[in-house]
């Protein structure tokens, strides 16, 4: 096999593989959305503290920034997205 074949080859396996990646950024958003989630469950089955209060309002700010861009994604995009970060 010829260098230049095997490197076509290379190149092309790396970018499938990048492509199949997933983002940091946006699996910290997820990740960031679920702990918001999970404290939301808590304060709505009444069981939460002053503390689970302030830590939602601080994971909210948290998942806002996070989150931006991901805003405007479908939710088949998104869907995707999940797929990869798990």
């Amino acid at each position: 096999m010829s260098t230049k074949r095997l490197f076509s080859i290379v190149v092309m396996g790396l970018l499938f593989t990048a492509c199949e990646q997933a983002n940091p950024s946006a699996c910290a958003c997820l990740k960031q959305a679920k702990k918001v989630n999970q404290l939301s469950q808590k304060i709505w089955s009444q069981t939460a503290t002053h503390s689970d209060s302030v830590q939602m309002r601080n994971a909210l700010i948290k998942k806002e920034t996070k989150c931006q861009q991901m805003a405007d994604l479908s939710p088949e995009e998104v869907a995707s997205i999940t797929a990869k970060c798990q």
